[in-house]
């Protein structure tokens, strides 16, 4: 089956997964916990289990697409996680938000979810075509690929933040979802497993620094922001480190542009409140 085929089916599933939202009424489910000395409730409704499934079909979907690249070596033990992750954030942003059109118009809902459709096609190419750094275009894809990570980490680094979960909480999760994007963003520099290993000390880095934010009063945006940056200094600086260009014109170079954007957050006034 030609990969075309594999991401046209995957896709349309994905799209019929959304659509059954809104024809499927599944009784909803509130569950209560302490975790870490905070109380969690979560609630289990259509769309958050149908999400939830959506995503694993489509971390699934991509797995199989991806297997069929000629650089990937198909006795490779280990799922490509590093891959699975910016269209999962894609289909669980689709299941939460396409739901929501619904109540302007049935036009407006179908736009939705075309856009959804288009989107998740483009990132699972654009990943596609980055595997292979020598194939034409491949520098591009990977540009667009670390964009787009970039930019859902500052969504969700200002969601989790904004918060104002105990840090306890919100420092575990941060090591989770930090650790995911960075693992997303440094696949493919050198050997898998030297990837992980930067992708989790990233994580644990960055855990401790939201930590140490929160006893600091600013804002989701502000803070996202902040988190943003470093997670932009310590991803920048372990491509480097995997590429063996570190060196001090490197640290020199992002620990610049780390100064200068809190320096303009600084300019617009985000640190008073």
């Amino acid at each position: 089956m030609k990969n075309y085929d594999r991401l046209s089916i995957l896709i349309s599933l994905v799209l019929l997964g959304l659509i059954m939202t809104q024809l499927i009424s599944l009784p909803t489910r509130i569950v209560e916990a302490t975790v870490f000395g905070s109380p969690v409730t979560l609630v289990l409704s259509t769309e958050t289990i149908i999400g939830l499934l959506l995503g694993l079909l489509t971390a699934t979907g991509v797995e199989y697409i991806m297997r069929a690249h000629p650089m990937i070596d198909e006795r490779r033990s280990g799922p490509l996680v590093g891959l699975w992750v910016l269209p999962m954030l894609v289909t669980l942003a689709a299941a939460r938000l396409t739901p929501m059109l619904l109540g302007r118009g049935i036009g407006t809902w179908v736009v939705g979810l075309v856009i959804a459709g288009i989107v998740l096609a483009a990132v699972v190419v654009v990943q596609y075509r980055a595997i292979d750094p020598r194939a034409p275009g491949a520098l591009s894809a990977r540009l667009l690929s670390n964009a787009l990570s970039y930019g859902a980490a500052f969504l969700l680094f200002a969601m989790l933040y904004g918060a104002k979960l105990r840090s306890l909480l919100s420092a575990s999760i941060m090591v989770v979802l930090a650790g995911l994007l960075a693992l997303s963003i440094l696949r493919g520099y050198t050997k898998e497993q030297h990837s992980s290993w930067y992708a989790l000390l990233v994580g644990l880095l960055m855990g401790q620094t939201t930590w140490a934010l929160n006893y600091w009063g600013v804002n989701g945006l502000t803070g996202g922001a902040l988190l943003l940056l470093l997670f932009y200094l310590l991803t920048g600086l372990a491509q480097q480190r995997l590429l063996d260009r570190f060196n001090r014109r490197v640290l020199l170079e992002y620990g610049l542009v780390t100064i200068v954007g809190i320096a303009l957050l600084a300019i617009r006034g985000a640190f008073s409140w």
